[in-house]
């Protein structure tokens, strides 16, 4: 891949020295010099003094403006990038000229993502020149400190549960940095957003896969080694509810939930609503087969267990295929049947009725209206306590079933 080098240049005598050693030390194939009006003669010596290297120009318009020495920098560097040169095999030698100029080009590299800062430092003559031969070269890659604020970035992304962002910043560190730390650091990170983002999907298998690799090839701490373990563990459970006969269990349930607090988090209350609506049409289905041994995607029409009239109503919820499946309301009437007769209707009892309505009319579900906050908290607050009466472990599962944050 084809390299440039940019360098500001400095007036006095012997100084096209330094310029020398830097073009020796990075091997361009094209050399970028930034001059003033009083600088000219020495660009001239450095172009005469390496005849097989293409160059160019770029005058300074105010050598002692920060702003306007970035300006010009920004312009040059993106010319630069318009003959054919990738940002990151731009080079920059800032060791010359008057500080405003030095400063000017270091932010423009650090704007365009450029690929090396190079100053070239040792022993000083009484002109403050450094001496032939004591050239010493320090090099810094400048997407290091842009690298550590997308990194930043990229953990409060994961923070706030938005894992698809998190995955594309890391994404674009790795690129930008290459190997070293940051880029360590960002794929770990990328890696957690992979697992939790499948999890967050309802990918639970894939999830468990990506999340115990991630683990296994990466240093934590033991505090976070414990949680993401646990959840791991909980992963588990969710997928032994899946494969199981009902497909439902205690553990889905609280995940179901856990995963409404997220969608709240994100103020997405349509969202939240509709999986906490999903939350309470499980929780019926797996009070049904724990309790009573009954599944809810294929019911049986048991004279043992159900009334005549209870088997009549029961016939005609059946669908097109003859068979018998049962969604939230239906559930919670047959739960009604066989532990309290008809006296008391559940739903009601609890206070979901209203916010069902609220629900039903939502653009999620069958109607124009977006769920408010209010709606939402409502909603969470009723079913929380109805699962903390149906599940005895629920603190315990909802604790394993959140998410962890970076720091």
């Amino acid at each position: 891949m084809k390299r440039a080098l940019i360098s500001t240049v400095g007036k006095r005598e012997g100084i096209d020295r330094v310029v020398l050693r830097s073009i020796q030390e990075h091997n361009p194939d094209l050399v970028g010099i930034m001059t003033t009006p009083a600088t000219r003669e020495q660009a001239d010596s450095i172009e005469e003094k390496s005849k097989s290297i293409e160059f160019e120009r770029y005058e300074f318009i105010d050598k002692d403006s920060i702003m306007q020495c970035y300006k010009d920098a920004l312009d040059f560097i993106e010319k630069i990038i318009d003959k054919g040169y990738d940002s990151k095999e731009i080079y920059l030698n800032i060791t010359l000229g008057t500080k405003p100029m030095s400063a000017g080009l270091a932010l423009a590299a650090v704007t365009k993502e450029c690929g090396n800062f190079t100053y070239i430092a040792g022993e000083r003559d009484s002109d403050g020149i450094v001496k032939k031969g004591c050239e010493t070269v320090y090099s810094m890659n400048p997407n290091i400190a842009v690298a550590e604020t997308k990194l930043d970035k990229a953990k409060d992304y994961f923070n706030n549960h938005r894992y698809k962002s998190s995955q594309e910043l890391c994404q674009e560190i790795i690129n930008l940095v290459g190997e070293g730390a940051p880029s360590e650091q960002a794929k770990k990170i990328n890696d957690l957003s992979k697992g939790y983002l499948c999890w967050d999907l309802f990918e639970h298998k894939k999830s468990i896969d990506i999340l115990r690799n991630t683990l296994n090839e990466n240093e934590f701490t033991e505090t976070r080694k414990k949680r993401i373990g646990g959840n791991i563990q909980h992963l588990k459970k969710c997928n032994e509810d899946i494969q199981s006969e009902a497909k439902v269990g205690e553990n889905l349930v609280v995940d179901l939930f856990s995963n409404s607090l997220r969608r709240y988090e994100n103020n997405k209350f349509d969202d939240a609503v509709a999986r906490l609506y999903r939350c309470l049409e499980m929780l019926g289905q797996h009070k049904l087969w724990k309790e009573h041994n009954l599944n809810h995607a294929d019911m049986k029409l048991d004279p043992e267990i159900f009334t005549e009239k209870q088997l009549s109503i029961l016939r005609n919820w059946k669908g097109r295929n003859q068979e018998l499946k049962i969604g939230l309301k239906k559930v919670w009437t047959v739960i009604e049947w066989l532990e309290i007769g008809n006296n008391e209707k559940i739903l009601k009892k609890h206070g979901f009725i209203k916010i069902l309505n609220a629900r039903n009319h939502s653009i999620l579900a069958h109607g124009s209206k977006s769920v408010s906050k209010d709606t939402f908290n409502k909603f969470r607050k009723k079913i929380e306590n109805l699962l903390r009466q149906e599940i005895p472990q629920f603190e315990s599962i909802s604790q394993k079933s959140k998410h962890i944050k970076l720091d």
